[in-house]
């Protein structure tokens, strides 16, 4: 979506990060090759389905649902489509 919504400011020939800032999600891996380098939060998959994965065989052994709480920490991936924005 984010690298949609740069090509259409392009078009408009609104200047990002000048005028407008943009930012995506996922860290996708083209998010660094666009012609403006788009910020994004970079979450780790791996670690989230190896831990939803564990907590699935938890789940299995013990019979039964149990309560489980996982959290992780997203990374902001600073990049030129939001560079002197703020």
């Amino acid at each position: 979506m984010a690298t949609g919504v740069l090509s259409a400011l392009n078009e408009a020939r609104i200047p990002v990060p000048g005028q407008i800032a943009v930012a995506g999600y996922d860290n996708m891996f083209f998010s660094h090759i666009v012609a403006i380098p788009l910020t994004t939060v970079r979450q780790d998959i791996d670690e989230m389905c190896r831990l939803s994965v564990n907590a699935l065989f938890e789940m299995i052994s013990a019979g039964h649902q149990i309560e489980t709480a996982i959290e992780l920490s997203p990374e902001l991936i600073i990049r030129s489509s939001t560079l002197g924005q703020g």
